[in-house]
């Protein structure tokens, strides 16, 4: 652990002191977080948290074993399986990694449901089975060219840059099978 704290600093350092080569800031917003844990580096992070969050001992195994790749590929699933693996295995994955975020999610002040990823801008005809997915969501737009990092000034907000970062991409990589999901995978573009 402090030889990554002190990697870190040295890095920080070097790219103040070189701040004009653009490659030195890409270098250094990639940062100590680590993008790519392993599945079951996440299985034991929600695992912590399910058993802070008081639910019944008995279902941790199901809840914790249900992030991992997806039996059919996501690209092979027809809108139902996918309507039906986001509600069974995504959801409650997802919902687990926010409860342990943020306490607004544990005491259900925060209600956690499709439209916190997806946002609200998306076709609706009646119910949530006709919502259409497949269009991009202005859920929280970010600029390219200035997204923020965990270094942002504003410690909220980079609490939350690694958070995503660190639980939610790497989540969503692993359990659709897509090791392209990025930031705009749900986040629109400013």
């Amino acid at each position: 652990m402090m030889t990554g704290m002190i990697g870190v600093r040295w890095r920080w350092w070097l790219c103040v002191a070189l701040l004009s080569s653009a490659s030195c800031v890409l270098w250094a917003c990639a940062g100590p977080a680590d993008e790519n844990p392993s599945v079951e580096r996440l299985q034991a992070d929600l695992q912590t948290i399910f058993e802070r969050s008081g639910r019944p001992v008995d279902l941790k195994d199901s809840m914790v074993s249900r992030l991992a790749p997806p039996k059919v590929p996501w690209s092979q699933m027809g809108k139902s399986e996918r309507e039906r693996y986001m509600a069974r295995s995504v959801m409650p994955v997802m919902l687990l990694f926010f409860e342990g975020y943020s306490r607004e999610y544990q005491s259900g002040d925060q209600p956690f449901s499709c439209l916190t990823c997806h946002g609200d801008t998306f076709a609706r005809v009646g119910n949530v089975s006709n919502f259409d997915f497949s269009r991009p969501t202005h859920l929280f737009p970010l600029d390219p060219s200035n997204i923020p990092t965990e270094f942002d000034p504003d410690p909220e907000m980079a609490r939350m840059v690694r958070f995503m970062k660190e639980k939610i991409t790497p989540a969503m990589r692993i359990m659709l099978g897509d090791p392209n999901v990025s930031c705009f995978t749900c986040h629109a573009r400013k």
